[in-house]
């Protein structure tokens, strides 16, 4: 039913073409309502879900519970105090440590072309 004329299919043709898409386009519309409304049929007569009778008792002494402890806030500043006060001695052990000479004791070597120091001998526990 195809007529060619040019290397071009007709009018004709594309008219066909387009009726027979249109009329798969319904037919596949029509079998998707149709099950659609064999799902929602299949639903009739069923009962609606029923909650736990104690549901409704338990969701209110979840609410009314406490959630956490709370920490009182003297405790909180016993925390900020401990903190600094340990801040403060690390800062004070690091200033001692980066001001003491090493370079006197006789365990280190330090030669002229290199300034890092050479432990001279390795007797830790002595």
């Amino acid at each position: 039913m195809y007529i060619l004329t040019e290397g071009k299919i007709n009018n004709r043709c594309l008219y066909q073409i387009e009726q027979s898409s249109i009329k798969a386009l319904v037919t596949m519309k029509e079998e998707k309502d149709k099950r659609i409304e064999d799902i929602l049929s299949s639903m009739q007569g069923s009962q609606r879900a029923q909650p736990d009778l104690e549901l409704f008792a338990k969701i209110e002494q979840r609410i009314d519970a406490p959630e956490a402890k709370i920490i009182p806030m003297r405790q909180w500043s016993y925390a900020v105090a401990a903190a600094i006060v340990l801040l403060i001695l690390n800062t004070v052990a690091l200033r001692q440590f980066t001001q003491s000479d090493y370079s006197n004791t006789p365990e280190m070597v330090v030669t002229q072309n290199d300034s890092r120091s050479l432990i001279s001998n390795y007797r830790i526990y002595e």
